[in-house]
């Protein structure tokens, strides 16, 4: 699940993941990029569900990044997600984050 473009230098780091009504899991996120991520919650804890709202911040500061995400892969050890609607300065933080001046 290597996502093209992602940063390694930037390693596991803790994934806030909430859906349905009021349901919360905590994962951990890795291969972050502009695009998306992975999480290694596993698949099936997620079955039904398309969409997920994300919170996390992947250089343990206290600038958190707000994220919808769709689910575009499951697996039994994790799945990848897609980013669907970042705001604009969550995005920001995540370019600069990412060292990626080509968001901003």
């Amino acid at each position: 699940m290597q996502m093209v473009g992602a940063t390694p230098e930037i390693g596991h780091f803790v994934v806030k993941e909430r859906f349905g009504h009021d349901i919360e899991l905590h994962g951990m996120g890795s291969n972050l990029s502009l695009q998306g991520l992975d999480i290694d919650t596993p698949g099936d804890l997620l079955a039904g569900e398309r969409y997920v709202w994300l919170e996390f911040s992947p250089d343990a500061s206290e600038d958190r990044v707000t994220a919808l995400a769709e689910i575009t892969e499951r697996h039994s050890r994790g799945v990848h997600l897609k980013f669907k609607h970042l705001f604009p300065d969550h995005k920001r933080k995540l370019a600069i984050m990412l060292d990626e001046d080509s968001a901003i």
